[in-house]
């Protein structure tokens, strides 16, 4: 915790510093959310965009509200998807092996990884990633509880997924679980069940294309969104 107002340092610290980047960048006069840039300026006014801007976009209005540039605030927003993917995490295990115990210690678990204890509370949104995927898995244990409303659980379980796949496309992977449970339990139609998970899919995917043909526009090859 003691690290947790620190800038970028250490394992990977210009990844880190992409991250603080594209947020100062969203504090420039007209910078939209769907322009996104960052200071490497080997593209046209430093465009480009890869994962997920939301998080950066959400801490730059912190930002301007505040009244200048306050970075420990991206930590502390992926801090903020710990605690609630842990949790989650330990609610879902909980739930599908009737053991109170199995739950905490399925957190503890993940949480006693050193990557997860670095960079849990970093600018990186990697861990925030699975920490969504972990909530989503929450939310379809509670669309299995009958005093619950299926639809409205596996839509909230959709929505968690596709900003997981937003923020890391690979984290989509989080969603095979998903399906075997709802295979196995069937809380709801097939006709619900994929429109929520080809939503998910199809808004991750619209994502990927975007940024690919904004890179495209202005010759950005920084995030890798080519074979160039």
């Amino acid at each position: 915790l003691r690290h947790v107002s620190d800038l970028p340092y250490s394992v990977h610290e210009w990844r880190q510093r992409d991250a603080l980047s594209q947020t100062l960048r969203y504090l420039e006069p007209d910078r939209g959310f769907f322009k996104p840039a960052i200071h490497f300026q080997h593209a046209e006014d430093g465009r480009g965009a890869g994962e997920f801007t939301g998080l950066y976009y959400v801490n730059a209005l912190l930002w301007k509200a505040w009244g200048e540039p306050v970075p420990w605030t991206l930590r502390w927003t992926q801090g903020l998807f710990l605690v609630l993917g842990m949790l989650a995490l330990a609610r879902a295990v909980k739930h599908w092996t009737g053991i109170s115990g199995a739950g905490w210690a399925a957190a503890m678990a993940v949480f006693a990884s050193p990557l997860i204890q670095f960079y849990g509370v970093n600018y990186l949104v990697n861990p925030s990633a699975l920490m969504a995927v972990f909530i989503a898995w929450w939310f379809v244990a509670r669309s299995e509880q009958p005093a619950r409303n299926a639809r409205s659980e596996l839509l909230r379980a959709a929505l968690m997924l596709a900003l997981a796949g937003l923020l890391r496309p690979t984290m989509l992977i989080g969603g095979l679980p998903v399906l075997v449970r709802w295979w196995r339990v069937r809380p709801t139609s097939w006709a619900w069940a994929g429109l929520c998970g080809g939503g998910a899919l199809a808004v991750v995917v619209a994502w990927v294309l975007w940024a690919k043909s904004y890179n495209a526009a202005h010759n950005s090859t920084y995030f890798l969104t080519t074979v160039r």
